[in-house]
């Protein structure tokens, strides 16, 4: 199986980078994301491609949900990715659930 590759979408880069470690130590490759909050913006919620998502197996979101940019990129992701997605800001989820699905995703994947 190729590399399992996760993209984390934080706006608190002190966390996106324990995250990043975790997952580093864990065997899979980060890929990182301020969303909104970056200098540039957010591509998505600008209706423009991201090369980021499309790299990813899953995507981990921390979010501030009272946040209307956090809320648009939340809907974004819902209904217009087509990657495992899962919101890390709900108490019972976790890096492990995004890793678990971007397994899942890569074993449904043809070799």
């Amino acid at each position: 199986m190729d590399e399992i590759k996760i993209l984390l979408v934080n706006p608190d880069a002190e966390q996106l980078d324990d995250d990043r470690d975790v997952l580093r130590s864990m065997g899979v490759t980060p890929i990182v994301c301020l969303g909104p909050e970056r200098t540039k913006g957010c591509a998505l919620l600008r209706g423009w491609h991201c090369p980021k998502v499309e790299s990813a197996d899953a995507i981990g979101l921390e979010l501030d949900l009272e946040v209307p940019d956090h809320r648009d990129l939340l809907i974004r992701y819902a209904t217009g990715v087509d990657r495992p997605v899962v919101l890390m800001s709900e108490p019972s989820s976790s890096l492990e659930d995004v890793i678990q699905l971007a397994v899942e995703r890569k074993l449904e994947q043809p070799a």
